[in-house]
């Protein structure tokens, strides 16, 4: 079943909040879509102003701890 943007953006954004480091790749299997879907909503997470970054020694994206919705 697809799920709507909306919904994919906001499961993102809530698994980015627990704290748990995850690669594109571990995002797209969770949620069942490609990378480059992951990209585009990570995008748009941006856009919004959402304070993710990718860790390049931990090769994985987190949020600033200090962001709560």
């Amino acid at each position: 079943m697809k799920t709507s943007r909306i919904s994919r953006v906001i499961q993102i954004l809530t698994t980015l909040q627990s704290g748990q480091p995850y690669t594109a790749g571990e995002l797209a299997e969770m949620l069942n879509i490609s990378r480059r879907m992951i990209f585009r909503d990570l995008n748009e997470l941006k856009q919004v102003g959402l304070p993710y970054y990718f860790d390049n020694k931990a090769r994985c994206y987190k949020i600033k701890p200090e962001f709560l919705l």
